[in-house]
């Protein structure tokens, strides 16, 4: 089976390496070998072209790409405290009278 041709992104080939959390993809530039090269760009999927690919296909490829710099998980929210017990259930501020509540 034959490889499929490579994408390319402003010129050059590149190897799509992961997702980025808006949607964009971080792309190496490769040598004519297929080499990974130092060099790399973030790019839309609808950026990317090549010979042979739709551009569902390639939105489907960055889909799967693994996240990198994914914002950090949100802590856990901890539950209000009970009250103190020097505090009573019925405890009322100094401004609140008990007709407001």
């Amino acid at each position: 089976m034959t490889e499929r041709p490579r994408l390319t992104f402003a010129g050059g080939d590149v190897e799509l390496v992961a997702r980025l959390p808006d949607g964009r993809a971080l792309a190496a530039y490769v040598d004519r070998d297929g080499k990974r090269t130092p060099f790399t760009a973030t790019a839309w999927p609808h950026e990317f072209r090549g010979i042979g690919w739709h551009l569902a296909e390639i939105k489907r490829l960055v889909t799967g790409l693994p996240l990198q710099g994914a914002p950090p998980i949100a802590p856990t929210l901890t539950p209000h405290p009970e009250p103190r017990a020097s505090q009573p259930r019925g405890f009322l501020h100094a401004h609140h009278t008990a007709a407001e509540d």
